[in-house]
């Protein structure tokens, strides 16, 4: 579970030293070889990712978690249709699981299965309606397609769940940007990277924190 924690938090060295401690205190824990298998194959280090999954699949083919970390261990390969595959078996687990849905809808999306893509980032959305990430994840892919005016309704939904995400204001104002609208894209880039007084509601304002500037603000 620390492992786990780390891998969330960004911190790959500490997430690796503690899946390989749990692994050395019981070498037959399922979990930490899933756990350990997404570590190695975020380093590049994929053959050795791909043996631990089979590793946490051996020991446990209940465990939801080996199902991803061999997905995963597809999907870092370019292996979309493997991993897919492995994605189903994990919701044939967990049927409830927002990021498995995701996480096969992403790879749809590699494939230009634009479809399948949409059909299960929309049941990602079905599960959880207050996420914001499959709404975006709907408008990109709408973007792809060259569906613009979809893609801005997902993007409108997304704001009205959290109207003070500059993330958000960026995108909707690059969408504008791409539809020549720019007098409405001026302001929500404005947002995104200066922050500012954003009128959400007829009663409600709220302050919008701008983006650092970092590889996903850019």
């Amino acid at each position: 579970i620390e492992a786990w924690a780390y891998y969330y938090m960004g911190q790959p060295d500490q997430a690796r030293a503690a899946a390989v401690q749990a692994i050395a205190l019981d070498n037959n824990y399922a979990p930490a070889h899933a756990y350990y298998s997404f570590i190695l194959n975020d380093a590049q280090n994929w053959d050795q990712g791909f043996r631990e999954a089979q590793a946490a699949l051996q020991l446990d083919p209940t465990l939801l978690e080996a199902h991803l970390a061999m997905g995963y261990s597809n999907e870092s390969v370019g292996s979309y249709d493997g991993a897919i595959k492995r994605y189903l078996d994990a919701l044939a687990i967990n049927p409830n699981v927002i990021s498995v849905y995701r996480r096969i809808a992403l790879n749809y999306r590699a494939l230009k299965d634009y479809e399948q893509a949409i059909l299960y980032f929309s049941k990602a959305n079905q599960i959880d309606p207050n996420n914001i990430q499959p709404y975006l994840d709907l408008s990109r892919t709408f973007i792809q397609i060259d569906e613009l005016g979809t893609a801005e309704q997902y993007l409108l939904s997304a704001l009205e769940l959290e109207p003070a995400n500059p993330n958000i204001h960026g995108r909707l104002g690059a969408l504008y940007f791409k539809r020549k609208n720019y007098e409405s894209a001026e302001p929500e880039l404005r947002l995104a990277v200066e922050g500012g007084q954003y009128q959400a509601a007829a009663t409600q304002i709220v302050t919008v924190d701008p983006m650092p500037l970092d590889a996903r603000s850019v």
